[in-house]
């Protein structure tokens, strides 16, 4: 296991943003007294601005947000990532324990083009359509690609995380909503307040986190199925 992996989650919000800086790269509003109410989600530059401070409580929570992704194994994902200008649309699974994911990319044109991960490589089809795979080293400071990778392969650590640590990152409860049937929390925290993150308000689990980017790109992930993944690496040609 990683250092890195094993990080707390406030150093790893920190940590999450600078990576995907590095490579270049929603729901109703409301203030956190509101009602769970509101379909779909928001990208972070319409929430609410402030929010309130989180309590005792709800740090606790947030301190155990990555280690839930841990003791569950695995989950499977979606959302879209920025890449070159564009937004991609993936969906896929991730294996938080052995560092092992995949993912298909799609792209506005709706060609798709899949991606298989683990800690040390990269397989990334040769082209879209293609049965052929290329062995990559990965490069989340040059590849948007691997830095999403990389975004999604810290969403987890073995530990909880110490509350003060959680405070002292200046998280902040935004509001209550609904998204994709389930009742969330929506909360800010992190590296200059650009990552955000949607909590299961019934289990705590992590259904969503968002990252928005000085050239207002945006990251997205969403967590479904939260259980053990296997993850079968596809050979590479060549």
């Amino acid at each position: 296991m990683s250092v890195a992996a094993r990080r707390a989650p406030a150093a790893l919000a920190a940590l999450i943003c600078c990576a995907l800086l590095a490579a270049g790269c929603g729901g109703s509003s409301g203030d956190g007294d509101g009602a769970r109410t509101g379909e779909g989600v928001a990208t972070t530059a319409t929430l609410a601005a402030s929010g309130r401070p989180v309590t005792d409580e709800q740090a606790l929570v947030l301190a155990r947000v990555l280690q839930q992704n841990w003791q569950r194994g695995g989950a499977t994902i979606a959302g879209s990532i920025p890449v070159h200008g564009a937004t991609v649309v993936v969906e896929g699974r991730v294996d938080f324990r052995d560092g092992r994911g995949e993912m298909t990319l799609r792209d506005p044109q709706g060609q798709e083009r899949r991606y298989a991960w683990t800690r040390e490589s990269v397989r990334a089809q040769a082209e879209p359509g293609s049965r052929s795979y290329v062995a990559q080293a990965p490069d989340p400071d040059g590849d948007p690609v691997h830095a999403a990778i990389r975004f999604i392969n810290l969403l987890s650590a073995e530990t909880i995380d110490n509350t003060t640590n959680i405070k002292d990152q200046d998280a902040r409860l935004l509001r209550h909503e609904t998204l994709d049937d389930r009742a969330v929390d929506v909360y800010r925290y992190g590296a200059d307040g650009n990552t955000t993150w949607w909590v299961d308000a019934d289990d705590g689990l992590l259904a969503q986190v968002e990252a928005v980017f000085p050239d207002d790109s945006v990251l997205t992930i969403g967590l479904t199925d939260h259980g053990p993944v296997r993850i079968r690496l596809p050979r590479a040609s060549g």
